[in-house]
């Protein structure tokens, strides 16, 4: 799994507001000038990007609630150490190919998020309602600054 780009979440906005309008019965924007955001709020949803993030951040938390002996856990993380990335022995990556590990490209966006190092991260993805919490908080900003 490769994290997506903002190219990437700005064309599926597009599609995802697309398929809005079709159901709303609202006219292409170019013909209505109604806004996607407009859209969006119209049909009381949140931007979809706020979707997948929220699953993104959701995930680690869940793994990292699992047992240290866990087959998802292990296929992840190594066992010795909480957020240590498992990487297969046989990885090799070429220079700009993407990561190839999950957890490399998910933690860093938690990091930089949450504003916390991989051991806070662990000990606060213990707590379920915390996790679910600070994830919800995240959405709520990032919807609101894909609002503005």
């Amino acid at each position: 799994m490769h994290l997506l780009s903002a190219i990437d979440f700005s064309f599926l906005e597009y599609i995802y507001a697309r398929c809005l309008r079709r159901i709303l019965k609202i006219p292409a924007a170019f013909i209505s000038r109604i806004s996607h955001a407009t859209v969006r709020s119209t049909a009381k949803v949140e931007p979809l990007q706020c979707k997948v993030r929220r699953r993104q951040m959701k995930l680690p938390g869940h793994i990292l609630r699992r047992p240290p002996d866990h087959p998802d856990r292990l296929c992840l993380f190594d066992p010795d150490n909480h957020l240590t990335n498992r990487i297969p022995p046989d990885a090799v990556r070429r220079v700009g190919r993407p990561r190839t590990v999950w957890a490399d490209t998910i933690l860093p966006i938690i990091q930089k998020h949450l504003q916390l190092n991989r051991d806070q991260i662990y000990n606060l993805a213990q707590n379920r309602e915390e996790w679910y919490r600070e994830t919800e908080r995240l959405c709520r900003l990032l919807s609101q600054e894909l609002q503005a």
